[in-house]
């Protein structure tokens, strides 16, 4: 078992390698109003005289009711009336799209997972079919692998234990996809109990081919409570067959993340959402011109302050502010021929859509543009911020919006306040508020120095705090 913590460290790094993966079960769909699978099988069970709660083995009962009524149209049925009626999202749900994760598996019928990735504005490729593995939808941010099934397609849902069955004939191709994944990205199990034979049959396989040497994976899942439980004997019972579990997944790499209570995970899944941002930062300002300060090195202080983010695995974020945006972008590409790695590793583009100043919605469009940058990023630099205006210079607007929006979206701010100008302006109103602890110590350098060497070192110690 692992610690908070460590897990999020693991994790959050597979994240910004681009190897993490999500299994989602039926767990994080409840809060919205969703059956689980015994809830699923409850009615069906009573219509053949039979207890759900005294049934463990749920497959063989989905069964016994195809057996009894001649077929699964009473099945399917069920299915739509659980799943394809409208409920609302929930916060586990919503805070899991946001993670930058493109590879989604899940034995749910319901659409709450894609749903919510497409509110975020992501692209979703939806495999709920074998055929629909041979292709990919173009552009897309997200794959979703149903293995199970959609509730739109009821009747191709696996449930029975024919479908279980027959599940290497007719889904093999999921499970060599499954196969691949588990190999190749860091997985995050959460809502289920990893009971699913589908599941266990695929790990014990994957167990067999690389032994000790199989990926680390992760399974949430909430520490068990007597209250649950309806005499101490049987806390005990459930408490020690738990810890056994926990023990026995070790044998394919999973190791197990215990929260106090369920209502923790929505939280958790924001830590990580801000805490994987922490690598990616956005240089916003500006420079019509670079003041008599620092008119002779102002380019030099923006290309040294690119490279050493670069140098030091941080990625940097660019709206293309005249002045400032093209020497970014310039550093971005000397460091990626001598590293020989692709730009995108380095360096993401937001450039303004300076074309469309005539629409009626345009400082609408800036606004919506300039919170999308912000939503990917975990820190912002603001350095000058100026721009001309009838033959004077004035402080840059939408830079000091920019500063409005990492306030209220709680990104770390770095105002390089000796440049000047907006940067200056952001600076000293932190000051009049509230100075944020990890630049207490940094303030004189950033308020006053013209070296700089002594600049960007500044900013790295200020962004080694802000990590921690």
């Amino acid at each position: 078992m692992v610690n908070i913590s460590e897990f999020q460290r693991e994790y959050v790094k597979a994240m910004q390698d681009g190897t993490a993966a999500v299994f989602v079960g039926a767990g994080l769909s409840r809060p919205s109003g969703f059956v689980d699978w015994r809830g699923l099988l409850r009615e069906l069970a009573h219509d053949i005289e039979l207890d759900v709660d005294k049934e463990d083995d749920l497959i063989s009962l989905a069964q016994y009711y195809a057996n009894t009524r001649g077929g699964r149209g009473g099945v399917n049925q069920r299915i739509l009336d659980c799943f394809s009626r409208g409920v609302s999202s929930n916060s586990s749900i919503d805070n899991l799209a946001k993670l930058p994760i493109e590879t989604f598996w899940t034995t749910n019928y319901d659409t709450l997972l894609e749903d919510a990735l497409r509110q975020v504005g992501k692209v979703v490729d939806v495999k709920t079919r074998p055929e629909s593995l041979a292709v990919s939808k173009q552009d897309r941010d997200v794959a979703i692998y149903k293995m199970h099934g959609d509730v739109n397609d009821a009747a191709f849902c696996v449930i029975t234990k024919d479908d279980y069955e027959a599940y290497n004939i007719h889904r093999q191709l999921f499970t060599t996809a499954l196969q691949g994944d588990l190999v190749t990205k860091t997985f995050l199990f959460t809502g289920f109990s990893l009971d699913d034979p589908n599941i266990n049959y695929i790990l014990g396989k994957i167990r067999v081919l690389l032994g000790e040497n199989a990926r680390p994976h992760f399974w949430l899942s909430r520490k068990k409570r007597q209250s649950d439980y309806n005499n101490v004997d049987e806390y005990l019972y459930e408490q020690a067959k738990h810890q056994l579990r926990i023990r026995d997944l070790l044998r394919y790499g999973i190791q197990a993340v215990e929260v106090e209570e369920y209502s923790e995970i929505p939280k958790l899944f924001s830590c990580m959402c801000e805490r994987v941002n922490r690598n990616k930062i956005f240089i916003s300002g500006s420079a019509h011109t670079y003041g008599e300060k620092w008119e002779d090195h102002g380019i030099s202080l923006i290309r040294d302050l690119s490279k050493y983010l670069i140098r030091n695995n941080y990625k940097v974020f660019t709206g293309h502010g005249r002045g400032v945006g093209s020497f970014v972008i310039s550093s971005a590409v000397e460091e990626s021929l001598h590293q020989k790695k692709h730009i995108s590793k380095f360096l993401e583009i937001f450039a303004f859509p300076y074309e469309d100043t005539q629409r009626d919605d345009y400082d609408d469009l800036k606004i919506e543009y300039r919170n999308s940058i912000m939503n990917d990023v975990g820190t912002a630099i603001f350095i000058f911020g100026n721009k001309e205006i009838n033959h004077g210079v004035i402080n840059a607007p939408g830079v000091w919006e920019e500063y409005q929006i990492a306030k209220k979206q709680g990104r770390a701010i770095i105002p390089i306040g000796t440049t000047g100008y907006q940067a200056e302006k952001i600076l000293n109103d932190l000051l009049s508020t509230r100075l944020p602890e990890y630049l207490v110590e940094h303030i004189e350098i950033l308020r006053f120095s013209q070296n700089a060497g002594e600049i960007i070192s500044c900013v790295g110690e200020v962004l080694k705090k802000i990590n921690k």
